[in-house]
């Protein structure tokens, strides 16, 4: 009964337990080193794509550095040009107005001359005729008769010699008597008492201004020796202030147009 005893247990063969051993420990190893290599390389891989991002987010933050100074320097360049525009502005309507007043400045003066050549220059100029005259009498040139009616009228208060006598000082005694008898003979001539009365003058002087025409025509026939009045009429335009010389009447004057009387302004 004790060998079928011993023989029904049992017992492990010496070679089973390392087999056994052998698979229970090698596995565990085998599946720790697959994990472990695992994570190795996926810490690489995004080390690597890190290191591979970091110079296109480089670049991509240059670009991004220069287009802002680009947009801040031409902002700047813009500003600085409109207020260089607004600065020109500015002084070119300061030039405006500083050439107005220096034209209504030179006007003033043009008139003050012209005033003043009338007493001035006039009795300079006669003043320098006459001796000349009386030189060319004790030349022979001319008779005592001659100079006396040529004195007359240079003393004639209603002769202007300004204008046909201002550069004496370049002539000889021969050109000089020769102008002289000239002026003379066509202050002889019979004058005209000439009235320019200035109405619509846009068909005649379609561009310039009035004041001008009149004034040239006036005295291109004051030289030919004719006596000359302008009547203006006030247009709504017209600065009063402007006017210089002229003494309003005080009295009451009408004119009769299209049915009805008009009162009426004069100035003289």
């Amino acid at each position: 009964m004790n060998i079928f005893l011993h023989t029904a247990i049992p017992f492990p063969s010496p070679f089973a337990f390392p087999k056994i051993s052998s698979t229970i420990i090698s596995k565990p190893v085998k599946a720790c080193a697959a994990v472990c290599c695992l994570g190795l390389e996926g810490h690489g891989n995004s080390k690597m794509s890190e290191e591979m991002l970091q110079p296109v987010k480089s670049v991509q933050e240059k670009k991004h550095n220069d287009i802002w100074q680009l947009f801040s320097e031409a902002w700047q360049n813009i500003m600085f040009l409109n207020n260089q525009r607004m600065v020109a502005m500015e002084e070119l309507d300061k030039m405006k107005r500083e050439n107005e007043i220096l034209l209504d400045r030179i006007e003033q003066l043009e008139m003050k001359k012209q005033n003043s050549c009338g007493k001035g220059d006039r009795l300079f100029i006669k003043s320098d005729l006459l001796p000349r005259i009386d030189s060319m009498v004790l030349t022979g040139m001319i008779s005592t008769g001659e100079a006396a009616g040529l004195r007359m009228m240079i003393l004639d208060s209603k002769v202007s010699v300004a204008d046909d006598f201002s550069d004496i000082h370049h002539k000889n005694d021969a050109e000089l008597l020769a102008e002289l008898r000239h002026f003379s003979d066509k202050c002889k001539k019979k004058c005209f008492h000439i009235v320019h009365v200035c109405t619509e003058m846009e068909p005649v002087i379609p561009v310039g201004s009035l004041a001008s025409y009149v004034t040239g025509i006036s005295c291109a026939l004051q030289r030919k020796g004719h006596f000359v009045e302008v009547v203006l009429p006030k247009y709504a335009g017209l600065i009063l202030d402007e006017v210089q010389g002229l003494r309003e009447i005080e009295a009451e004057f009408y004119s009769y147009f299209n049915g009805q009387l008009h009162n009426n302004k004069i100035w003289t």
